[in-house]
């Protein structure tokens, strides 16, 4: 598809790809790029991608979010954990105290004491299990990609949990009580569209001349015993991903040359039983 247009967020002309290493959060995030979090917005409609992205309305960070995050930070980047993060005192919200702890806080995100105590537990979990620790043992953690599309022209941005040594790359999950169990992630994986995200976090890592050789989910429960799981998704998965992250891009580029973000379609949609409901029914 030929595009025609100027240079804006998620367009430039000759755009050389870039490998970073230690970029902090919020540059990454300025980069005017689609990111995985835009590829599902853009699935959801671009109407949403519109309202969210380009219009700037994107929902802050949920308590979730923001543990995950810090959980990322604890594991692989302990010794920048505290530039990002603090642990709140035992103190009400909303009190005097309150106001001059988060002025203290000079714009890091604040968790409390009890999910510090849980991302400890949970890190504690991770390294002594044998595979998960030996899979970070050697490589560079928070590897952050910028490249251009070459079919649509789009710049893409993606940012790597670590990225081993022997060129695997790992991105790391927190889920529920069972939540690493193998047909339960494997729902998750699916239904979050985490196969989009390991085909279009390698095909970033591609355009710098560095396509992983495999791509790991390392996966741990947030609840006690906090178990954890190791998986690998395989080529015929991420080529799925691969599919629909670039129908989505497609979606986008068309979008932006018309100037046209469509919610759902205006036509009556038929209703039918889904796939899924014949398999719980079998």
């Amino acid at each position: 598809m030929e595009m025609n247009t100027p240079a804006f967020a998620g367009f430039r002309e000759n755009f050389e790809p870039q490998k970073i290493l230690g970029m902090p959060d919020r540059p990454y995030r300025q980069f005017k790029a689609v990111s995985k979090s835009g590829l599902d917005w853009i699935d959801v409609s671009p109407a949403h991608y519109k309202h969210v992205i380009l219009d700037g309305n994107a929902p802050e960070p949920s308590p979730a979010m923001i543990t995950g995050s810090a959980f990322d930070s604890l594991l692989l980047t302990p010794k920048e954990f505290d530039r990002d993060f603090i642990v709140a005192p035992n103190i009400r919200r909303g009190t005097k105290a309150w106001e001059e702890f988060e002025l203290q806080a000079e714009g890091r995100r604040i968790i409390k004491q009890d999910d510090y105590d849980q991302l400890q537990a949970m890190r504690d979990s991770v390294m002594k299990h044998a595979l998960a620790r030996s899979l970070l043992s050697v490589g560079e953690a928070q590897v952050s990609y910028k490249w251009q599309d070459p079919t649509m022209g789009v710049l893409c941005k993606s940012r790597a949990d670590f990225v081993r040594a022997d060129n695997v790359m790992i991105d790391l999950k927190t889920t529920g009580e069972g939540g690493a169990k193998a047909d339960t992630f494997g729902r998750t994986a699916f239904n979050f569209r985490y196969h989009v995200q390991a085909a279009f976090y390698s095909d970033g890592a591609a355009a710098v001349g560095t396509r992983p050789d495999a791509f790991i989910f390392l996966v741990v429960e947030r609840d006690p015993p906090h178990p954890v799981a190791v998986f690998h998704i395989d080529e015929e998965l991420i080529a799925l991903g691969r599919e629909t992250y670039q129908r989505n891009l497609d979606t986008f580029a068309q979008c932006y040359a018309g100037n046209r973000w469509p919610a759902y379609p205006e036509e009556v949609q038929k209703l039918s039983l889904p796939k899924w409901a014949f398999t719980q029914n079998a």
